[in-house]
């Protein structure tokens, strides 16, 4: 009984003892200068972690309290932090691939071009395939890649590479050869196989998934090794850049339904060292129903939520859907790459009765205006509730799309950096009326949408700071516009970080968690090098990445005095 009787006391003071315990933190930060996205809040000093949470931000005298013998105490040396930047539209397995691949983005000439190819193929087995991209022949005057330049350096080794916005790409004689595209076959439908204006032979040029399938189903698909790898490099890569979670948009044979099986193995493995936000190609929406049913849609880790897209083509490939010809090629208008099928309408009405987002890539004047309908009828077809159904691109846009956006609670999912880049040559392709509402970022946000940013990566690049930089000055990466191009239309450093963060989160519902550095949320965010409200607007792009927090942990930090800096395309 006397052993009972000291437990029973033992107990009690054990009991009342750790009542009086203050919870400690596992991490203090101090000495920041901490823009925290919350509407009106001050600058904090200081940021409290425990676990994976906030667990408090302020001052360094407020959380001086939360210190404990192991809390780890990390001196921000008055720098910059920002909570975690997220890209809203990356291809980001396809990256990944790309970073282990052959990358054209120096090529500035027909000779370059050849050359690159040449050096890689001599390293080659015959019948090894060379792939790679980001071509742009934009930079070499406008010429495209024809088959004849590589005949006589590439004949052994088919060759298949992308163009920059990913909605063109170079096939050589062998590899049409192997996809069996002769001078007879057709252009697919959704697609353009380009063919020589005297022999009608194809040039090796096609336009649009459905002419790239015809090569890219020939293609070895990577093992489950070279998806991790890919992963992996695509995940390091992306948080020396500051990013703590990106949005996964599938394209037609780019990021597969397997891709996501292997996000989900690498996840369940503890393997995850940023968030991801993966969106399906839409033609598996069916198989997202049955993983929701049965599994929910994910974590703050990794989330399925959403199915992705595409109803027309791109600028720079002038398959960007419009109302009015091309001033450069009057023949077309672009390519409808969803045709107005049963199936799509269909796949568009029960996947949101299915509570799932829908994220359609939409570039041209008359697909931004087809969507925006389409969304209008499923609202009234399936009842009013927070959609926030999300046109990605949204690019070129009439002015009278532009407030419908905020009136029908639509995501504008916008790439600034597509600003600074295609402004050296989309007056070639289209006239001033639809200029104006290119890139509306300003208009839009005045209209009461929701921006979030991404980058379209490998489009363009990864960096939330050069988006950043595109935003907020719009100059041009040529030169040619040194006062910004169509500057109505730029914006704060403060709204533009805003869409990176708290936009972000808003366009994947997960604002109650990410977005913004307050007590209780997520711990991730981000350190850099300079303070981007106190330097001039053009020294933007120079900031450099420090330190990479996600889930509380430090995921990436950086051994140059500077930081990360951005690279430049």
């Amino acid at each position: 009984m006397a052993i009972k009787k000291v437990s029973l006391v033992s107990l009690s003071f054990l009991i009342l003892f750790s009542s009086c315990v203050i919870e400690r933190a596992d991490t203090v930060f101090i000495n920041g200068s901490i823009w925290t996205a919350v509407d009106g809040a001050p600058r904090a000093e200081a940021i409290a972690v425990k676990g994976e949470s906030l667990m408090a931000v302020g001052s360094n005298d407020e959380l001086n309290s939360l210190k404990g013998p192991a809390t780890s105490v990390i001196d921000l040396e008055g720098k910059f932090v920002v909570p975690g930047m997220m890209d809203a539209h990356t291809h980001f397995m396809e990256g990944g691939f790309q970073l282990l691949r052959l990358n054209f983005r120096d090529v500035d000439s027909p000779e370059d071009f050849i050359f690159k190819i040449d050096s890689i193929a001599q390293t080659l087995e015959v019948g090894e395939w060379i792939l790679g991209g980001n071509w742009d022949h934009e930079k070499w005057g406008g010429e495209l890649p024809h088959i004849d330049w590589v005949e006589d350096v590439s004949k052994d080794n088919p060759v298949y590479v992308h163009r920059v916005d990913l909605h063109m790409a170079f096939a050589n004689s062998k590899a049409m050869e192997l996809a069996g595209i002769t001078p007879e076959v057709a252009d697919p439908e959704g697609g353009v196989i380009d063919r020589d204006h005297l022999t009608g032979n194809p040039t090796g040029i096609l336009r649009e998934s459905e002419a790239k399938v015809l090569v890219e189903r020939v293609i070895p698909n990577p093992t489950e090794d070279d998806r991790r790898r890919a992963f992996q490099k695509a995940t390091d890569y992306a948080l020396s850049m500051g990013i703590t979670q990106v949005h996964n948009m599938c394209n037609i044979n780019m990021c597969t339904w397997e891709d996501l099986q292997i996000i989900r193995s690498v996840h369940a493995e503890g393997g995850m060292r940023m968030r991801v936000y993966a969106v399906p190609w839409w033609t598996d929406w069916e198989k997202l129903i049955a993983l929701i049913e049965e599994n929910g849609k994910g974590d703050e880790w990794l989330r399925w939520a959403a199915v992705k897209a595409q109803m027309d083509g791109s600028l720079g490939s002038r398959t960007a859907w419009m109302h009015d010809p091309y001033k450069d090629d009057p023949s077309t208008s672009g390519v409808l790459v969803e045709p107005d099928t049963t199936v799509f309408k269909r796949m568009m009405y029960e996947a949101d009765a299915a509570g799932i987002q829908l994220a359609i890539h939409a570039i041209g004047t008359r697909a931004n205006e087809w969507l925006l309908d389409q969304f209008g009828k499923i609202r009234k077809k399936n009842g009013e509730r927070p959609r926030r159904n999300r046109l990605e691109h949204a690019q070129h846009l009439r002015q009278s799309e532009i407030p419908r956006f905020g009136r029908d609670h639509v995501i504008a999912s916008v790439q600034p950096f597509h600003i600074i880049d295609d402004s050296r040559w989309a007056h070639k392709r289209i006239n001033e009326d639809v200029l104006k509402g290119t890139y509306a970022f300003r208009s839009l946000l005045e209209a009461g949408a929701t921006l979030a940013f991404g980058s379209d990566w490998t489009v363009a690049p990864i960096s939330p700071i050069l988006g950043i930089y595109g935003a907020v000055t719009r100059y041009t990466i040529d030169g040619s516009q040194p006062e910004g191009w169509y500057p109505e239309e730029r914006l704060t450093v403060e709204q533009s970080l805003k869409a990176y963060t708290y936009g972000v989160a808003f366009a994947a519902f997960q604002e109650d968690v990410l977005g913004t550095l307050e007590a209780g949320k997520l711990a991730d965010f981000v350190i850099l090098s300079d303070d981007l409200f106190m330097i001039q607007p053009q020294e933007i792009k120079n900031v450099g990445v420090l330190r990479t927090v996600v889930g509380g942990k430090t995921q990436f930090l950086s051994d140059e005095p500077g930081g990360k800096k951005p690279i430049w395309y």
